[in-house]
């Protein structure tokens, strides 16, 4: 079940903590939960983009969007960017508000554009699968290789799960990734993800649960 309610987001305790602001944001909460992904999890800190159409009026404002929100007197976030950064380990996590801090990163930051105004949605260019990135194997066989083909791609930090095509997406790609992941199965293996011309590694240790 899932209920709709309301809080005072504060840096004053109780409340949660989100640094120096406070605002009244709406919230949801789940009674009920059988996946693992939760197990020993007290809550979520959704920063998701607002739903578009009927199905948004409906459902909570985000947090970000409802501490930004111009209309919402209860905030002293009102003129905050709305920029977020999610830092996370096996047993820590920041969020930092308003953009990043360039102290707490090395290198310059690295930017893809995101494909949709409702989304965190970002253009895919290719997933291998293997022990090492030489004996890895290409999940993503695109008919038309020219002009560096793309698939959409949801971006969620909230989850573990890698969802891949379970056809060839209308003869978009010659093989059916999710069966070759299958047949490829092994313990041990990682995932290597093509995005904006560089490859960024999902170990084993990060997404087998």
């Amino acid at each position: 079940d899932l209920f709709v309610c309301a809080t005072l987001v504060s840096h004053l305790p109780p409340a949660p903590q989100i640094g120096d602001y406070k605002t009244e944001a709406p919230f949801g909460v789940i009674t009920d939960c059988n996946s693992p992904d939760f197990n020993g999890v007290d809550g979520i800190l959704g920063f998701g983009l607002p739903k578009a159409g009927e199905e948004g009026r409906e459902l909570p404002t985000p947090v970000l969007f409802a501490m930004t929100d111009q209309e919402n007197k209860m905030s002293n976030a009102r003129d905050l960017t709305r920029k977020f950064s999610f830092f996370s380990t096996d047993t820590d996590a920041e969020v930092q508000l308003g953009g990043f801090d360039p102290a707490t990163t090395v290198g310059e930051m690295w930017y893809t554009p995101c494909l949709s105004e409702n989304d965190f949605i970002v253009g895919v260019t290719s997933l291998k699968f293997g022990h090492t990135w030489d004996d890895s194997q290409q999940l993503l066989e695109f008919t038309d290789p020219v002009d560096e083909p793309f698939l959409p791609s949801i971006m969620d930090s909230g989850t573990s799960c890698l969802v891949m095509p379970g056809d060839s997406l209308g003869g978009k790609l010659k093989n059916v990734p999710f069966n070759d992941f299958t047949n490829l199965w092994e313990e041990g293996k990682s995932f290597w993800v093509g995005i904006g011309g560089r490859q960024w590694q999902g170990a084993v240790s990060s997404w087998f649960l």
